[in-house]
């Protein structure tokens, strides 16, 4: 298989090969020199927790070049159509603001001229979609509003089904599920008399996702399975990379973790034939989730810490709030109390700052009641009552028909009736070591307010 530096510099040599002729490709080569480093891989967790993201990209100092090269020798639509190239690829590899730089450059270049309205729409999509990766809402909806006034004027159907399905994906972050269903149906409405199957293929992915989260989890498969079939056939390895995820976590959900880690190893393998670093971080996030449920806490650490390292990179800040909640998990199963809650408090703190109008308290509460529970050494009595106590105050600011305020009335009552019990048979003077019932947190503040942590609605790139 080839290294990801070596993708870059045949990425690269595609570039010259389509938009240079021979004379002018030598030209660029004897100016700067592409080179390339091989990397020697072993086993399949070996080879994921060693993968060097930062040797493997250093390509700005070419783009710069290239670009400056090309802008001298192409016409201005060849020319804004090469940085759309360069500026997919460069999201790919994780340089965001690369990215960023290229597509502001081309909304700079298609301004006010309505002959390339559709560059100046492509960019401004491809911006919202960036800005909205980053939880940089307000930038990401100013976007969305231009890229789609744009395909409206253009009547480009498909720039506006790309702009509902993009909607979609960020009321999905959001956890309104609702909305978020309604765009992506809106979006379908647009492909009516489209025959473009890969956008559809993506919008089933997503609808796959809503079912997943729905606990829907049949129609939830059936949706992924259509897709997976969809871009197999067209050879699309990033889709495929996005279903196999998503497969993943729905096994995950069902508690069918060897089932899970086999469908995360195959969306990294073909991850790592791609190049893309958004979904090889998501991935080992979801690894190391998958490693706490089966108690190998050093295995899920090391995932962690090198999702940490690539989210980083891509900027990822949701990924990375879910990064430490993890981490927060992994603590506090080693019984390092202080640790896990600095953990959880840090993602709190993020998920506060990206997450407009949701409850992230009560989201990640429980959690901390949990490591509080452990750090106090309570007594049976103290926590029966330190619990109902907690779970009441946090139901005080949750909707009654939220799956978390349910879930916590089921807590109330069954600590209500131990504490009951315990007044009855007065376990404390017999001698009992009886426990309060263990409480699966973990997967509880997954799904609070319909926002499920690991998934991620698709997008366009």
């Amino acid at each position: 298989m080839d290294s990801l530096d070596q993708k870059r510099r045949r990425f690269l040599e595609d570039i010259l090969k389509n938009f240079f002729n021979d004379e002018d490709t030598k030209a660029f080569k004897k100016f700067f020199n592409i080179s390339s480093k091989i990397t020697n891989l072993n086993a399949i967790n070996k080879k994921q927790i060693n993968l060097d993201i930062n040797d493997l990209f250093k390509i700005l100092a070419q783009l710069d070049l290239l670009i400056t090269f090309a802008q001298s020798k192409l016409s201005l639509n060849k020319y804004l159509e090469f940085l759309l190239l360069i500026g997919k690829f460069t999201i790919t590899v994780g340089e965001v603001s690369a990215s960023i730089y290229i597509h502001e450059k081309i909304l700079n270049e298609t301004k006010n001229k309505p002959e390339l309205i559709n560059f100046c729409a492509t960019a401004a999509l491809t911006l919202a979609e960036i800005y909205s990766r980053q939880a940089s809402w307000k930038t990401s909806f100013s976007y969305i509003k231009q890229a789609n006034t744009l395909f409206k004027k253009a009547k480009d159907s498909k720039g506006s089904a790309n702009c509902e399905n993009l909607l979609g994906t960020i009321y999905g972050d959001f956890g309104e599920l609702k909305k978020s269903k309604e765009h992506f149906e809106k979006s379908l409405v647009f492909l009516e008399n489209d025959a473009d199957s890969a956008l559809k293929g993506t919008l089933e992915i997503n609808l796959g996702i809503l079912n997943n989260i729905l606990g829907e989890f049949e129609a939830a498969l059936s949706y992924y399975r259509r897709a997976l079939v969809l871009f197999e056939g067209m050879h699309n390895l990033k889709r495929i990379v996005e279903i196999r995820h998503n497969m993943g976590m729905l096994y995950t959900k069902m508690n069918q973790l060897n089932m899970a880690i086999k469908e995360f190893d195959r969306c990294i393998s073909a991850a790592l034939q791609t190049g893309y670093l958004p979904s090889i971080g998501l991935a080992y996030l979801s690894k190391a989730y998958i490693y706490t449920r089966q108690n190998d806490f050093l295995v899920a650490e090391a995932f962690a810490d090198k999702s940490l390292e690539i989210c980083n990179k891509t900027n990822d800040k949701l990924s990375i709030a879910d990064i430490y909640k993890i981490k927060g998990i992994i603590y506090k199963n080693l019984k390092k109390y202080q640790t896990a809650e600095d953990y959880c408090l840090t993602s709190l703190r993020i998920n506060k700052e990206l997450i407009p109008g949701t409850h992230t308290y009560e989201y990640f509460a429980p959690e901390s009641m949990d490591i509080m529970i452990n750090q106090l050494k309570l007594s049976f009595q103290e926590k029966c009552d330190f619990t109902i106590t907690f779970c009441g105050i946090l139901q005080k600011n949750i909707p009654q028909e939220n799956f978390l305020w349910i879930r916590l009335q089921e807590i109330i009552e069954t600590y209500a009736i131990y504490r009951t019990l315990l007044s009855l048979f007065d376990l404390n003077n017999s001698g009992n070591t009886l426990e309060p019932p263990m409480i699966d947190f973990e997967n509880d503040i997954r799904i609070y307010n319909g926002r499920c942590s690991f998934f991620k609605f698709k997008r366009t790139f």
